[in-house]
C-alpha cells in the first residue's frame, strides 16, 4: 500500500547575480520500494520549466503538469516509453515496482514491471474516464466515472476482479491492504478481492458488512465504519467487531 506526499515548494530564482523571481511549486510525489515519480503543478506559471541535478549527476526536467521519475530502473524510474503520454497528470499511484498516471482525459498511462502493474494494455480500452487508482504491492484498481472498477497487475495481489465484475457497479471507494481491495458500493455493501490473508476475503462478515460508510486499510487488514457508528474488521484477523458509536462519527 502506498501513500502520495503532497507539498508546496518555495523556489527562489536566481540569475547568479540576484534575485529575479519567486514561484511556489507544488509537488505530488509517490514511490515503489526503490524510485521515485514526482507530479509537478506549477500553478499560474503555465510556460515554465525546470531541470535538476540529481544525486548520480543524471538530470531531469519538467515543466507544468509533467511527471518526472528516477531510482532504480527495474523498480519503475524509466518512464521514457511513455514520456510524450505523460501530459496533463492529475494523479500517480504506485505498486513496488510500478507506475500509474490519471491523465487529464480519464485515460491512464503505465510503466514500470509489467507483471506488477506496469503494463495495462489488457484493460486499456476499459481504462476510460478514470477518477480514482489506489495500489497494491503488485496491482492497481481503478474506478472510472460511471461507478466501474477496473483491475490489472499480479492476480495474487487483486489484479483480477473479472470474477466480480456484476458487483463492482457504482463503487464510491477503493482501499487497499499490502495485497487486496476492499470497495464500497453506493448501496453500502462491499467487495472485496486479492489475497485472502490480505483482506481479499470477507466472506465470514459478509453478514454484517452493510450500511458501510468508509473503509481504512493496514497492511493487511480492513476496517469499515458502518452506518451505526460500529466498526468491522478483517484480514488477518477477520471476524473482529468493535462497537464505538460513541467515538465514530
Amino acid at each position: 500500500m502506498k501513500s502520495t506526499v503532497k507539498s508546496l515548494f518555495h523556489f527562489v530564482i536566481y540569475d547568479g547575480h540576484r534575485t529575479i523571481g519567486e514561484l511556489k511549486h507544488q509537488v505530488s510525489l509517490v514511490g515503489t520500494q526503490r524510485s521515485f515519480s514526482l507530479l509537478c503543478n506549477h500553478g499560474s506559471f503555465k510556460h515554465s520549466a525546470f531541470a535538476a541535478i540529481l544525486g548520480d549527476g543524471s538530470v531531469a526536467s519538467w515543466g507544468n503538469r509533467s511527471v518526472v521519475s528516477w531510482g532504480d530502473a527495474e523498480w519503475g524510474r524509466d518512464s521514457s516509453s511513455v514520456n510524450r503520454q505523460l501530459k496533463g497528470a492529475q494523479q500517480i499511484q504506485a505498486t513496488n515496482h510500478a507506475f500509474a498516471a490519471i491523465l487529464a482525459d480519464g485515460s491512464v498511462v503505465t510503466w514500470g514491471d509489467g507483471t506488477w502493474g506496469g503494463d495495462s494494455s489488457s484493460v486499456m480500452e476499459q481504462l476510460k474516464g478514470v477518477q480514482q487508482i489506489q495500489a497494491t504491492a503488485g496491482a492497481f484498481g481503478a474506478i472510472r466515472n460511471d461507478g466501474f472498477v477496473v483491475s490489472w497487475g499480479d492476480h495474487d495481489w487483486g489484479g483480477n476482479s473479472s470474477s466480480f465484475k456484476q458487483r463492482l457497479k457504482d463503487v464510491l471507494q477503493i482501499q487497499a491492504t499490502h495485497n487486496a481491495f476492499a470497495a464500497i458500493c453506493s448501496d453500502g455493501s462491499v467487495v472485496c478481492w486479492g489475497n485472502s490473508d490480505g483482506g481479499g476475503d470477507s466472506s465470514s462478515v459478509t453478514e454484517q458488512l452493510k450500511g458501510v460508510q468508509q473503509i481504512q486499510a493496514t497492511n493487511c487488514a480492513f476496517a469499515a465504519i458502518l452506518r451505526d457508528g460500529s466498526v468491522l474488521s478483517w484480514g488477518n484477523r477477520r471476524g473482529v467487531v468493535t462497537a464505538v458509536p460513541s467515538n465514530v462519527s
